[in-house]
């Protein structure tokens, strides 16, 4: 699963490599209308936006994924939750970053970003609440004692069926 982390840090960063080109393009380009340049400044941005999306869109199916597998005490792991926490770091800073851009914008091309962005950004933020709140990572050590609150298995229990509850909820599954 490492390789499909690293297989979307090299996409993100390819991302921010085409945006800053298509930026300095923008810039360089000398047209006597500036309504015209701003347009094509959204044309260009709106190109960014749609290869973020998807590339989010393939990042948060992995993290639902991982997260699953988290729930699952025969699947969980601390690999797994590393995965979990880099897919995450990544969609954060790869949002930050996109967010930053929306200042290169006039304000109908903010607009337009701002509604292209939004449901992608509340994706990201569900998902990252969801991670906050995977229970535990139980130890596989046979010699460690457990402590008071993993001594009741109805505590866990109820942990996980809380966390699965949520991410149904907010990743729109039925139970």
């Amino acid at each position: 699963m490492s390789v499909v982390v690293d297989r979307y840090e090299r996409l993100a960063t390819g991302q921010l490599r085409d945006l800053r080109k298509l930026q300095r393009m923008a810039m360089n380009r000398n047209t006597d209308s500036a309504s015209i340049r701003d347009q094509m400044s959204w044309q260009r941005m709106s190109v960014v936006v749609d290869r973020y999306e998807r590339l989010a869109t393939g990042q948060l199916r992995d993290l639902r994924k991982l997260q699953r597998m988290a729930m699952n005490r025969n699947t969980d792991s601390a690999s797994i939750r590393d995965q979990i926490d880099r897919i995450g770091q990544n969609l954060q800073s790869s949002l930050t970053q996109l967010l930053g851009e929306r200042e290169n914008l006039d304000a109908e091309g903010r607009d337009q970003f701002d509604t292209r962005v939004e449901s992608i950004r509340k994706q990201i933020q569900a998902a990252i609440q969801a991670t906050t709140s995977l229970p535990p990572l139980e130890s596989k050590n046979p010699f460690e004692e457990p402590s008071e609150d993993e001594s009741n298995p109805y505590e866990l229990e109820g942990r996980r069926f809380e966390f699965c509850l949520y991410f149904c909820l907010h990743s729109g599954l039925a139970l």
